[in-house]
């Protein structure tokens, strides 16, 4: 799970199924993060990892899957990377509507 304000904490918490499995949490805000973590592991009694930079969390092999709740304005971004590290990507609420590329 990318992304912890309100929709995302609410995803992550409410729902996720359990058999979701969620390895990581990623938010800037790393207060955000701790107290999601700490409310999952209870809830699953799995451990949680916990970054701030989600590019770290995309380098992780085991991970299959995200889900993105960050603003509006990093969902291209960050799910075109998820894409290209080989994860599938789901997006919490509106896409960014246009994606330009450097080369």
């Amino acid at each position: 799970m990318i992304g912890l304000g309100n929709r995302g904490r609410g995803i992550a918490e409410w729902q996720m199924p359990p058999y979701a499995g969620v390895l990581a949490l990623c938010d800037v805000d790393l207060r955000k993060t701790a107290a999601v973590a700490r409310r999952l592991q209870q809830k699953t009694g799995r451990k949680i990892e916990i970054f701030q930079d989600y590019r770290r969390l995309l380098e992780r092999k085991d991970i299959a899957a995200i889900a993105n709740a960050t603003c509006d304005h990093w969902h291209t971004k960050i799910n075109l990377e998820a894409c290209q590290a080989g994860k599938d990507a789901a997006c919490a609420g509106g896409r960014s509507s246009r994606c330009w590329r450097r080369d």
